[in-house]
């Protein structure tokens, strides 16, 4: 069933499909990057704000040649071994070792003039003639961004794609989109309706991944001899990635920091660079608790605000 459009607008209307009216209390658009667009928005994703993801699991023609590969990079078999900035600064190829098959992930943004992740899984399959055949494969395109607003207007609500709720420092979207329904269906439940969940989703979740875009723009940005440099140094190390990893704000230790300080004073311009991403991240993640409730003054002047901090570079972008 595909849908076609709202009879009567989103205040009093029916789902109009090819396959009849669905008459419902509430319309939920789950229909991802270029679905119904219900609530009208987001509008079009400009090509350098989509990352092509694929992810595939493969046969192991020689364990033996796989486990070597594992072993010259230092990574214990049951880990991920990750290649980072080899098409790109956003991108990345993850590996993991399992029985008798690999399972790949990749993700890039071709827009920049780099191959896609499917194209990524096949070059670095011709490189390591180990790998063998696919044995389950798929791949999308991901929109990238912060969330977008308004996420509920009349009876429909938005989650997943279609609400650009995704973790887009590393294009993860599953997880936000699971979190985004549950406080949907425990909103209704609780009697706060549609309203209640856009409140709270954004006051709780929607900071942290806009907050989190920033840092995207700012690693499609930064080359690979810089990442090479924040890596060896010491800069940006475990510590500083496992936040980002597993999706929770940024922990900035102060110890850790002085730690490293003579070696930020050999890395100025880096360092510059990358302090005021991490500022513009806490800034945005500050703004969201404080989103309004109601839709009027307050909420446009919240707006403009989170405009300015997310910066016009991502709004300009777009079509």
């Amino acid at each position: 069933m595909r849908a076609l459009g709202l009879e009567g607008g989103v205040e009093r209307g029916a789902l109009r499909t090819d396959r009849g009216v669905v008459l419902a209390d509430v319309i939920v658009d789950a229909s991802g990057l270029a679905g119904a667009r219900l609530l009208g928005e987001p509008p079009g994703i400009a090509r350098h704000d989509l990352c092509s993801a694929a992810q595939e699991i493969r046969a192991v023609r020689d364990r033996g040649a796989a486990e070597a590969l594992f072993a010259r990079h230092r990574v214990p078999l049951g880990e991920v071994l990750s290649f980072v900035g080899s098409a790109g600064g956003y991108s990345v190829l993850n590996l993991r070792l399992e029985g008798d098959h690999v399972s790949m992930l990749t993700g890039s943004i071709p827009a920049e003039g780099h191959p896609s992740g499917r194209a990524m899984i096949e070059r670095f399959a011709a490189e390591h003639p180990w790998i063998g055949p696919p044995i389950r494969a798929g791949a999308r395109a991901i929109p990238l961004g912060p969330p977008a607003l308004p996420l509920a207007r009349g009876r429909v609500a938005r989650i997943g794609d279609a609400a650009l709720q995704v973790f887009s420092a590393h294009g993860s979207g599953i997880g936000a989109g699971l979190v985004a329904a549950r406080v949907l269906v425990d909103a209704i439940t609780r009697g706060g309706g549609l309203a209640e969940y856009e409140t709270r989703w954004t006051r709780e979740r929607g900071g942290l991944l806009a907050a989190y875009d920033v840092f995207r723009r700012y690693s499609q940005r930064i080359t690979l001899a810089e990442l090479e440099r924040l890596v060896t140094t010491g800069l940006l190390d475990a510590a500083m990635m496992r936040p980002a990893m597993t999706q929770l704000p940024p922990a900035l230790d102060a110890r850790a920091l002085l730690e490293k300080a003579p070696r930020a004073l050999r890395e100025r311009a880096l360092v510059s660079r990358l302090a005021r991403v991490v500022a513009r991240m806490e800034a945005i993640r500050a703004l969201h608790p404080l989103y309004p409730s109601r839709p009027g003054a307050a909420r446009e002047a919240w707006s403009r605000a989170r405009t300015r901090m997310i910066g016009r570079s991502w709004v300009a972008s777009r079509p």
